[in-house]
């Protein structure tokens, strides 16, 4: 998918794991040019009804009319919500589940999300405030890339940040301190012919790994951009990375916003 707006223009790329079904694919990611809105969102495998929390994260985020990120406390009861009457009206919910399924329907769906908001405003001397804001829970991860150069990773910076078990957003999380421990506000500035590349943790680490060893993983990703189909050009190269060992079998998405 390709959208052109003014400012902006945005395209989405994701493959679900090696040997899956593109309906097992448990990530999301959408964006609204025209408001400056993006987000991905990597479900969990093993927790219960993930894809969906993934997608309603998203969608809730994306659709906000809110000129910045607002905090987890003040749309996410929302969302947990929706996804309670989504699996609460599932085929045969009337009927016990195995224990093992209902105890992980209690527990609820969990996801890594990262959300962004971009925006040029007027500031009070005629000039233009060009800037991005990110709300950022887990290991989904924002590259900001200016004039072949890396300017921002974030919430993590290093191959070594990743790990098994990352904080993550849960479809029946309380509202608490804890949440709010471990939500990530990033903001940054942006220029003309910048370029923000969000993706789940499989890539973001590919990508880390790549640039600790001195190379411009942003040159490969430029490349999908110019490729006559690029999403023939992705399936090959993420199923390429893989085949070397260099990418871990896992759900891919990847976000390009040009700025």
């Amino acid at each position: 998918m390709s959208v052109n707006t003014l400012h902006m223009r945005y395209r989405q790329f994701h493959l679900p794991k090696r040997g899956e079904k593109a309906e097992d694919y448990e990530d999301s990611a959408d964006g609204d040019p025209e408001r400056g809105r993006f987000a991905i969102a990597d479900g969990a495998a093993g927790s219960s009804w993930s894809a969906l929390w993934a997608r309603l994260l998203v969608e809730e985020f994306v659709k906000s009319p809110k000129p910045q990120p607002e905090p987890f406390a003040r749309w996410l009861p929302a969302v947990q919500q929706r996804w309670a009457a989504v699996v609460n009206a599932r085929p045969n919910h009337a009927q016990p589940a195995p224990w093992y399924v209902e105890d992980r329907i209690q527990q609820g769906a969990f996801a890594a999300f990262l959300g962004v908001v971009i925006d040029e405003a007027t500031t009070w001397r005629g000039g233009k405030r060009k800037r991005w804001q990110a709300l950022a829970i887990g290991d989904c991860c924002l590259f900001q890339v200016r004039d072949g150069r890396l300017v921002k990773a974030a919430p993590l910076g290093r191959a070594k940040d990743f790990g098994n078990t990352p904080w993550l957003v849960g479809s029946r999380s309380p509202l608490d301190k804890t949440l709010s421990k471990k939500t990530v506000h990033l903001k940054g500035d942006w220029t003309a012919n910048d370029r923000l590349w969000l993706m789940t943790d499989a890539l973001a680490l590919w990508f880390l790994q790549q640039l600790e060893h001195g190379h411009r993983p942003w040159k490969a990703l430029d490349r999908l951009l110019l490729a006559g189909e690029p999403n023939d050009a992705f399936i090959e190269w993420i199923n390429e990375l893989r085949g070397a060992q260099q990418l871990r079998n896992d759900d891919v998405t990847l976000l390009a916003v040009s700025l």
